[in-house]
């Protein structure tokens, strides 16, 4: 996967995502971009492992970690799908719709948990849905490290994370308000 073929995607503060063409897969990859901070690039073998071992249809695949640039690069399954955020934007979902949504999520979420992977942040923008309705969570880039993972909203911090925190509940509950009511809620 060579960056001239590497478009921007989407970014946050923490990672930036690329779509881009791999030409070992012949096919389209989400590339993501981290900076060294996130992992110790002696244990990127490790995470590639952790990464391939995951088997949850609501997971992209990861095919391949790299570190080039002073920078981790991650290559993984892209899906042909639009965010939670357009797909209400193009149309209200019904009752019955929503809660096959919201499951999908919660299951993507307690797997990952399970493993002692995190999400980077829950949102209508980084949620996924095909035409199909399958759902698709893509950042999932930060597991843990000997059970301690670096805090996001505080990067000075560590915390022990094997269940869902308020935070995660707060943005199931902030996905729920805006799959039901078509806009981002400001309130928690």
């Amino acid at each position: 996967c060579s960056a001239s073929q590497i478009m921007n995607y989407a970014y946050n503060n923490y990672v930036k995502t690329f779509l881009g063409f791999h030409e070992g897969f012949k096919k389209n990859v989400i590339v993501k971009e981290l900076e060294h901070t996130f992992w110790n690039k002696n244990d990127i073998n490790n995470k590639l492992l952790l990464f391939k071992s995951l088997k949850n249809s609501n997971l992209p695949e990861v095919y391949e970690i790299f570190d080039e640039y002073n920078k981790i690069y991650i290559v993984m399954e892209y899906k042909n799908a639009i965010t939670l955020k357009e797909l209400t934007n193009i149309q209200k979902q019904s009752n019955e719709q929503i809660i096959k949504i919201m499951l999908q999520i919660c299951d993507a979420l307690s797997y990952l948990l399970s493993k002692e992977i995190i999400h980077n942040y829950l949102n209508e923008d980084n949620i996924y849905i095909d035409i199909s309705k399958k759902v698709f969570i893509t950042d999932y880039v930060v597991p843990m490290n000997n059970n301690k993972i670096l805090d996001l909203a505080n990067e000075d911090s560590l915390s022990l994370r094997k269940e869902c925190t308020k935070i995660d509940i707060e943005n199931l509950g902030k996905i729920l308000c805006f799959l039901c009511e078509g806009k981002e809620q400001i309130n928690s």
